[in-house]
């Protein structure tokens, strides 16, 4: 019988906020005995299975992954998985009761979906300033989907983020084979905060030949601290995921992170001649150049002391 690991990954978690998550998963309406969930303690300072201020569902297995990093999490995880469609909740997404029910019919109904996220709503604990609003909220994890999008190759509409992320495990079977390729490993780890770990995951689902979408039907609510609406820190978000970008693109066997021409005098102009929230994205984009440069260097430098 098919059936879900979820998969929950956390470091140093906020107490409400993970109270919530793990609420609203001993609500879910898939019956028990079809899913399990997997808790993974990445590298938190104090003993997390510990704590009393938790109520962990019956099903629940308890993991340790000393190497600080989301997907290094992930990975223990799905390694340790019984079920091969997973789910990955961070530790402030509080799901919709009929998510797993949902995404589990979802995929055994349709055997060539390999990877999926859903409709996330925010829950701010402070508005965000007044010029982060619409497109800008992507930059965490907001996604308000008034229908589905699906295809076999790479698109914004249907791309889908990790927050809620449904996967086959077989996709990330293939990723962690190609992980030694480059030495790099994405995603968020500590402070840092690079991403594209979810881009990746849906690009090998697409070179394994299944389809990527994001699905209405599919429902949860984003937990966003008063701190990650602070504008220093979302300007440091955007430096960071532009940064990630370049990183993407060179593994993918581009060039290595470089500023073009095009791009420079674009973004000069912008600094320049721009105005507002324009001319500080223009420059955060320009920094995130050799932000990408470094971390690069770093992961080289890594790669020939381990060699």
């Amino acid at each position: 019988m098919n059936g879900i690991s979820v998969i929950l990954c956390t470091h140093a978690p906020r107490v409400e906020y993970l109270a919530r998550v793990l609420h609203s998963l001993q609500g879910q309406t898939l019956d028990k005995g079809r899913w399990e969930l997997l808790i993974v303690d990445n590298a938190s300072a104090t003993g997390l299975f510990q704590k009393k201020e938790f109520s962990w569902p019956s099903n629940t297995r308890f993991l340790s992954e000393e190497v600080l990093g989301l997907m290094h999490a992930r990975r223990r995880g799905q390694a340790n998985a019984r079920h091969d469609i997973l789910v990955f909740v961070d530790d402030d997404n509080v799901l919709d009761p009929a998510y797993l029910k949902t995404a589990l019919e979802l995929f055994e109904s349709n055997p060539r979906l390999g990877c999926v996220s859903g409709c996330i709503h925010a829950e701010y604990e402070q508005v965000p300033p007044p010029w982060f609003k619409g497109e800008y909220e992507s930059w965490i994890a907001v996604r308000r989907i008034e229908k589905d999008w699906i295809s076999n190759f790479r698109s914004e509409r249907s791309e889908p983020c990790g927050a809620g992320m449904v996967v086959r495990r077989v996709i990330l079977d293939k990723l962690f084979e190609d992980w030694s390729d480059s030495g790099l490993v994405l995603g968020r780890s500590g402070s840092s905060l690079l991403s594209g770990e979810d881009v990746e995951i849906s690009g090998a689902a697409l070179r394994c030949g299944y389809f990527i979408g994001q699905i209405k039907s599919l429902q949860l609510t984003h937990l966003i601290s008063a701190k990650r609406t602070d504008s220093a820190y979302l300007f440091r978000l955007y430096r960071n995921i532009c940064a990630s970008g370049r990183l993407l693109s060179w593994k993918g066997g581009g060039k290595k992170p470089h500023l073009s021409a095009r791009e420079f005098f674009k973004d000069v102009s912008a600094m320049v001649f721009g105005r507002g929230v324009g001319r500080r994205l223009a420059w955060e984009r320009f920094r995130s150049f050799s932000l990408a440069k470094g971390v690069l260097g770093r992961c080289h430098q890594s790669t020939a002391t381990n060699g």
